[in-house]
Parts: structure tokens; sequence; C-alpha cells
């Protein structure tokens, strides 16, 4: 005998019964109960539909679903399959968890649509769970729906649309509204990346829902980003919050850049949280937040911050959160807030609104009055050679020096940075910058840098690049003096590569 064929057409609405297998119970506990509505948020995300009403029972279930573009059969089947390999995953049981198909009818008028939703948050009372039919939620969305319908003239076809901005839960144990996220919701924290010594601006999203325990982080990440899971996960343990029975899925949106490093850390943390709810903060999407996590709950800083923090303001970023970094100066950038911070706990404490205590760190010393180099005035004789330089140094030029052995032009070069002008606040913070990123030794200093590669230097070494990119010689003497002594004995192909950058 034929099964019957389920009526269907776009925007049809039913009322979907389903019932334990030879009457059994299909929720056990709080958890199952959970999972039952994070499997139906995804699959109306997969097959979108709009529920109306819904009443979770201990043996059946009832769903009031209007469909949009998707017939029912898709949205149940998926939604009840998946459920019942929950079930017999978590009770080492198999075969069926529902008896037989599950009841569908379908709903053409407004009568018999009220009738149906008075029906399901009649549900709990009529099994003796609740009291009063005034204590669930959906009794007061059917006076509210009655007030409307007897003082203005509703369309039917509008009808369901106000319904669903009133999604809610019978059992007063369950006032989770699916429309807004329900037990899972998408939350946004901004940081920044790097490409180079340009930044942008990531997007760190992430989802959190009901299921068995993972932490996926997509959107091309590098070892160290992916590596961020365990980091995040101690420091959220460390300070009370645990995602047992979570699935966390993070992604670094643009997902066409490659990200590096372990600068998304705190942002990440933040992200889960702000997506589990435990944390009700605001984060603005013009508040950047960079730094890594200790397993304690530390933020530590980590290479590129400099540069990370001069992009921010590049982008539009308004404000920073970050841990202070010994080896980077103090400085202040105009239109761009700095708040430092030392652990997960005193950002959380910032953001609700709670004073933390302001940061004051030891200024550093300076190198700008230490001379590494050998002084022009010091040098005697050399009249010409010394006044070409000055015109060099005068019209930013380059220069070439040809001369026998031990006349004194390595000493000529050497003296050249003395006679250039002092570089400026932000020349420094790029000068910085490169050097940070090249993961060489902080340079602070007013003093232009001076670079002297071997003739033997690799040309990736003086370009720059490598399967971890990182600045060249050439980069790392910007705004300064990049000396080639000897320049016959470098290689042709080593030359040839600098004919662009010269």
């Amino acid at each position: 005998m034929s099964r019957k064929l389920r009526i269907w057409y776009p925007g049809a609405i039913y009322h979907i019964t389903a019932r334990g297998n030879k009457r059994g119970a299909l929720f056990y506990d709080d958890c199952d109960y959970l999972t039952y509505l994070h499997i139906l948020e995804d699959v109306r995300f997969m097959y979108p539909f709009i529920l109306h009403s819904y009443c979770l029972m201990t043996n059946h279930i009832h769903l009031q679903i209007e469909t949009i573009d998707h017939h029912i059969q898709y949205i149940m089947k998926t939604l009840h399959s998946r459920y019942a390999v929950y079930l017999n995953r978590r009770f080492k049981t198999v075969g069926h968890q529902f008896q037989g198909r599950y009841g569908d009818e379908l709903i053409e008028s407004i009568d018999y649509f009220l009738e149906v939703s008075r029906y399901i948050h009649r549900n709990p009372l009529e099994a003796n769970m609740v009291s009063r039919c005034e204590a669930t939620p959906g009794a007061v969305i059917l006076l509210i729906l009655h007030l409307l319908i007897t003082l203005t003239l509703i369309l039917p076809t509008r009808i369901p649309s106000f319904l669903n901005r009133c999604i809610s839960v019978t059992n007063p144990m369950w006032k989770i509204n699916l429309k807004s996220g329900g037990i899972s919701m998408t939350s946004k924290v901004t940081s920044i990346g790097l490409k180079g010594l340009e930044g942008y601006k990531v997007s760190v999203e992430v989802r959190t829902m009901q299921g068995s325990e993972s932490f996926v982080i997509v959107g091309l990440p590098d070892a160290s980003v992916k590596e961020s899971k365990d980091r995040v996960t101690a420091a959220l343990h460390g300070l009370g919050y645990t995602l047992v029975n979570q699935k966390v899925i993070i992604n670094l949106s643009p997902a066409e850049l490659k990200k590096t490093g372990p600068l998304y850390d705190l942002s990440m943390a933040l992200a889960v949280l702000l997506s589990m709810k435990e944390i009700t903060v605001r984060s603005p999407e013009s508040t950047a937040f960079l730094g890594a996590l200790s397993l304690d709950g530390g933020v530590r800083a980590v290479e590129g911050m400099l540069p990370a923090v001069l992009a921010a303001k590049k982008v539009g970023v308004e404000k920073v959160y970050m841990p202070f970094d010994e080896e980077l100066p103090l400085f202040e950038i105009d239109g761009l807030q700095i708040v430092y911070v030392s652990s997960l706990d005193e950002v959380l404490q910032h953001l609700s609104g709670q004073n933390i205590l302001p940061f004051f760190p030891q200024p550093r010393e300076e190198e700008q009055d230490h001379m590494d180099y050998i002084d022009f005035e010091h040098i005697i004789g050399h009249s010409y050679a010394k006044r070409a330089l000055e015109v060099a140094a005068a019209g930013e030029h380059h220069l070439f020096m040809t001369g026998p052995p031990g006349c004194g032009k390595s000493m000529l070069a050497e003296s050249f940075p003395s006679i250039l002008p002092p570089l400026t606040k932000d020349a420094q913070l790029e000068v910085m910058s490169l050097y940070q990123l090249s993961t060489s030794m902080s340079r602070y200093s007013s003093q232009p840098p001076f670079r002297q590669p071997h003739h033997s230097s690799s040309g990736v070494s003086i370009i720059g690049g490598g399967q971890h990119p990182r600045p060249g010689e050439i980069s790392l003497a910007h705004r300064g003096v990049l000396f080639l002594d000897e320049i016959a004995e470098f290689t042709k192909k080593t030359l040839d590569m600098l004919r662009q950058p010269l």
C-alpha cells in the first residue's frame, strides 16, 4: 500500500507531530532538549523556514512550521535523522527513535492557525507540567494576536510574519529565542592582519553550537593560528568558562588572505565568549584586539605588534586593546586610543565598564645620543669625496665610489649616515616596524639605519622573501643607507634583482 502523498507548496504551514518509538522518551535531560533545538536551528539555515510555535514534551513533539522554498519532507528528514543519530550515539543503541512517520496537518485558515497555536501552547498545561496556562510565553502571544485581529485589519499572509517575531518555548524551562540565534549565534570581533608591512582589518567570526566537542579555525590559518584553539581553550578554562559539548567554528575574514602568527588569540577568545552569551559587552567594529594568550589567561606581545598598530590607524580603527611590549617605545598616534592590558580578565572588566588600574610603563631610554658609526667631521682630507657625499645626502642621490684599495672608500661610506638628518617620529616607527617583522634586534633610534651586507649574500637576503617572507637588507635600510662594498664581487643575479628597487 502506497503512502499518502504530502501536499506542499511555497508558503505552506503545517502542524508537525512526532512521537518516540513505542511511546518511549525522546528527551531524557536538559542536554537532549538543547541538542534538538540546536539541530533545529541548523536545519533552519540549510532549508529556511519560519517556526511559529513549538512544544517539546518528554515523548512527543509539536511544531508549527511555515515553509518558504523547500519541501517539508527535506526539513523533517534532516531534523529527525540527525537527532536519531545523536540519541543512538549517546546511549550506544541502534534502530529507530521515532514511531512511524511524522504527522503533518496542512493549515489553510486563520482560525485553524490560531487553534493549532493555542493547542501547542496548552500542551504543558494538559500534561500538568505547569499550573497555569498564563505562565507560558505562548499565552501572551495569543492574547496580543487576538487584540490585533480585533482592532485592525490584518491580512492573513501577514499574521505568520508577526508571530515569527515572537518565537518562544512553551515549557518555562526553555526560554530560547531561535529567531535571534537561539543557543547558537554568530559573534564578530575585529583584529588586524599583516601582509608584509601593510595591514588589513580581520573580522573574527565565531559560531558556537551544542554538539560534539570540536574547535575549527578556517580562513587560511597557518600552523601558529591553528594552535590558537588550545591556547584559547586553556585561557577560558582558567577564567571558569568551559567548552564542554560545544562545537566552535571560527572564520577569519577575509578568507582569501593568509593569516599568520598568534596575533588573533585575544579576539578569538572574546568572540567565543560573545557567541556563547557568557558576556554581554559590546565590541564595536572600530575597536581591535591584538595579542597572544598564555595558558593562564595572560595577554602576551608577539612579533608584528607595531606594524599592526600602525595599520589599525590606516584602516579606520579608533581603539586598540594590546599588551605592552618592553621592546617597543611608548608612542602616541593621533586619532587612535591604545589600551594596554595584561590579561583577558582585564579586557572583560574594561569592556563591561569597570575601572582597571592605569598602566604606567617605565620610560625607555632612547638611543639617539649613541653614535654607531664614524663621524663625518673626524675624517681629514678627501675634500672632493666629502663634497660628493654632501651633495648626495642633500639630494638623496645614489653614490658610486671607485679607487685603489686602502684609499678610504669604506671609511667615507660608513661615515655617510652621520650627515643625514635625524629620523622623525613617524619614520622611526616605520623603521622599527621593519626590524620587528624581520625578527632582528629592535631598533629605536633617530639615526638613519646603515646596512652593509657581505658580497656573498644571497639575493633573497638582500631583496627579501623566502618560504616565510621577511624583509631583506634593502628594506632594513629604509630611510637610511645600503652600502654594497666590493660591488663587483656580488653575483650577477643579485645585482639584476637590485635594478628595480634602486
